[in-house]
């Protein structure tokens, strides 16, 4: 049980790392875009700007429940 709870908790921490990491790409891609004079340039189309990832409710923010009974 000990190992699973370590697993577990191991790969909580890799997912927050790596949604850190997609969030900063993100910002990263989307701020030229934004700032002068790349956006005089002609607007570019919505679909290239780079979306940050949401969850769609509550309910997926839940942590999953483990059970040993």
């Amino acid at each position: 049980m000990l190992s699973l709870q370590g697993e577990l908790t191991s790969t909580e921490n890799q997912v927050s790392l790596l949604a850190t990491d997609v969030h900063d790409a993100v910002m990263q891609y989307n701020t030229p875009r934004e700032t002068f004079p790349h956006h005089r340039r002609g607007e570019l189309p919505e679909l290239l700007r780079g979306k940050l990832f949401e969850l769609g409710s509550d309910k997926e923010r839940e942590a999953p429940r483990v059970s040993f009974s």
